[in-house]
């Protein structure tokens, strides 16, 4: 299930649809765009030609496509095109040129956000319905949808899901440092790249993939989560927790169980609960927190015992509501009775 909007009728509706359903106005399915799309696309100044060879999936407001691209000038390239029709931005009242320029910008500073090449418009085919198009040319990634991924992950290891894991709370944390709201997380939405031996990232859990993100379109400066609209902190939630389910699936009729593979999936469902909606109302841990907390889950070589491991905050600023702090080991625990302690080391005399 997800959310989509039809090529040919847009209509403001962010109910959940399963891609084989219909549109109520055309009767198109909403997968139509995944499977009648057309085999070539010329931009139309420069002459460039793009030979789609197979639809990667579908987002709310377009498609995104794999293609060859070619110039006539240097060899044949593998791109991205994410193809989005102009009704669907007039329905929306959005801006085209405004999120290329935002998507590019959040790109160049950021490791896990797909750089975006350029964009024009242009009238394409789909089946026999020509349809007026923003089209976007995104940097080229091997690998497939985080949905496809653990779809066919029948054995995926936990320092993969760790690494997933962390991946997906690091698009998070570039987004927040740039003040960005991705707004449209799903699983469709962030792409498993597979590196290849010259690529591999040395000071990785699983240095043979990266999580990248892709279609900004919804990207703001600020969150457009709603009652119907799910925001980036709760899409993380929900993929931390498919992570922890899929590895407990894998170990439920094993007997045995490492210390470490334990801590992992404990660790993913603790992550998952903290950054539940219900929990949006207290402070969450520093993303770094997060990410250090998984870590530690494969890096530790002594045998899992909760009181093994102490809970420390980093900052005198960080909190962390009780309800939420996973079992632990507390060394020295500071009683600040009306803050006292607090408004006194704030003051602006010298400190002892």
């Amino acid at each position: 299930m997800g959310k989509y909007c039809c090529f040919l009728h847009p209509a403001i509706d962010y109910s959940e649809k399963s891609l084989t359903d219909t549109c109520p106005k055309c009767g198109k399915e909403y997968q139509f765009p995944l499977v009648e799309y057309p085999k070539e696309i010329i931009h139309p100044t420069t002459g460039v030609k793009y030979s789609v060879r197979k639809a990667v999936g579908r987002g709310f407001y377009g498609a995104t496509y794999l293609c060859t691209k070619s110039d006539g000038i240097i060899d044949d390239q593998d791109t991205l095109l994410k193809i989005s029709p102009v009704s669907v931005y007039e329905v929306f009242h959005k801006d085209f040129k405004a999120d290329c320029k935002l998507h590019a910008q959040l790109a160049r500073r950021s490791e896990h956000l797909v750089p975006l090449h350029t964009a024009f418009q242009a009238s394409i085919p789909f089946g026999d319905t020509i349809i007026d198009c923003y089209i976007t040319e995104l940097e080229y990634i091997e690998g497939v949808t985080l949905e496809e991924y653990l779809k066919d992950s029948h054995n995926i290891s936990p320092q993969k899901c760790a690494q997933i894991a962390i991946d997906i709370l690091v698009i998070w944390e570039e987004l927040k440092r740039q003040n960005a709201f991705h707004n449209d997380l799903h699983g469709g939405n962030l792409m498993v790249e597979t590196l290849s031996s010259k690529l591999r990232r040395v000071d990785a859990l699983c240095p043979s993939i990266r999580v990248k993100a892709i279609d900004l379109d919804s990207a703001a400066d600020e969150s457009l989560s709603t009652e119907t609209r799910t925001g980036d902190q709760t899409y993380i939630s929900l993929h931390i927790r498919n992570l922890a389910e899929l590895l407990q699936k894998q170990y439920k009729d094993t007997a045995i169980i490492e210390d470490s593979d334990f801590r992992v999936i404990e660790t993913l469902n603790k992550i998952s609960n903290i950054l539940l909606p219900s929990s949006q109302n207290v402070d969450t841990p520093d993303i770094r927190e997060l990410i250090h907390m998984i870590q530690c889950d494969l890096s530790s070589d002594i045998s899992y015992s909760p009181w093994m491991h102490e809970f420390s905050l980093a900052q005198i600023n960080e909190g962390l509501n009780a309800q939420t702090i996973h079992t632990c080991n507390i060394p020295k625990l500071l009683v600040d009775p009306e803050e006292q302690w607090i408004s006194e080391i704030s003051c602006k005399d010298p400190q002892l």
